[in-house]
């Protein structure tokens, strides 16, 4: 990562933590993801995916302490990329992490072996929010992840938060069987995501009765319930939605 690189990083991170009100409080320190997304070069996916393979042993063998699953799109919008994320992380960690990469010069490995096949790199690091969520530790990794991503609009971190508490807390007391995991991206155009873990595509089907009608039985009826997700959806410009495939075979665990 280029010194400017690293700046815009900082002055983010900082933003972010002065900014919005998701880093008030810490219920769990060890709660950052990071996430690398990579483009391969045209034509090159199948000499990246063999070396990145490579690289992960290299990593494995100086004892990296963390793990890193890799992800690709199989439905949306843009469909050529790869997510490698590793979860979770207090902040002090990333110091320890940093000094054990320059130690065994994995970054160096990495630029010489994978990086000749990327065409461009973007890093984020996302601020879980397991107290609004539902996602028990130790949950297994799924075959498939629908993650929706919203772009908030300027000066609406609050009200945002503050709706997001409210689904957590209606979803948790109707009991919701699904698994679901709000995160802020810190690095980069802001953005809150929403993840949902699935085994198949039949497991993503409408349930009989869908969140919305127990939401509303919930929240006390369905106008004042479509009045509340009306004014919490003016607090975004888009929404996103992307299902991800988990790809084992370019992934580092235990």
């Amino acid at each position: 990562m280029t010194l400017l690189k690293r700046l815009r990083l900082g002055l983010s991170l900082s933003l972010a933590m002065l900014l919005s009100p998701v880093f008030a409080q810490e219920s769990n320190p060890k709660s950052i993801a990071d996430n690398w997304i990579m483009v391969a070069k045209d034509g090159q996916q199948e000499k990246f995916e063999a070396a990145f393979v490579e690289h992960l042993k290299f990593r494995k063998k100086h004892g990296d302490p963390r793990q890193w699953h890799v992800y690709t799109p199989t439905v949306g919008d843009d469909l050529n990329h790869y997510v490698v994320r590793s979860c979770c992380m207090s902040w002090g960690d990333f110091d320890d992490y940093s000094k054990w990469g320059t130690k065994n010069k994995i970054g160096e490995h990495f630029r010489k072996n994978v990086g000749k096949y990327v065409a461009s790199y973007k890093h984020h690091l996302v601020k879980l929010d397991f107290e609004n969520s539902h996602w028990p530790e130790n949950t297994p990794p799924h075959k498939y992840y629908g993650v929706v991503t919203y772009s908030p609009r300027m000066g609406h971190a609050k009200d945002i938060q503050d709706g997001i508490k409210t689904i957590g807390k209606e979803a948790k007391a109707m009991k919701w069987d699904r698994l679901w995991m709000w995160g802020w991206r810190v690095g980069g155009e802001g953005a809150l995501s929403l993840v949902f873990p699935f085994e198949n595509f039949d497991a993503m089907k409408p349930p009989k009765v869908s969140f919305m009608e127990n939401f509303a039985k919930q929240y006390g009826g369905e106008e004042k319930a479509s009045a509340f997700f009306k004014k919490w959806g003016k607090s975004f410009k888009t929404t996103d939605y992307t299902i991800y495939r988990h790809r084992p075979e370019l992934s580092m665990s235990e």
